[in-house]
């Protein structure tokens, strides 16, 4: 039981550094394009809209369950 619990923490841990490392990389990606670039913006998986960069160091991550970090 307790073995089961900590393997369900381990993976929850393991996928939340996953999120975050992509989360950095896209942030990353984003600091180098210049103010005013156009771009799509998911707005799920598969649907994107049009838009244009304004400020690339204001941007919202979420870090799950509802908690979201500028």
């Amino acid at each position: 039981m307790e073995v089961n619990l900590l393997h369900d923490s381990l993976n929850n841990i393991r996928t939340a550094t996953s999120r975050l490392d992509i989360a950095s990389a896209a942030l990353h990606d984003l600091s180098l394009r210049p103010q005013g670039k156009r771009m799509f913006v998911p707005l799920t998986a598969s649907l994107y809209v049009p838009g244009t960069l304004d400020e690339a160091d204001k941007v919202l991550v979420d870090v799950g369950t509802g908690y979201f970090i500028e």
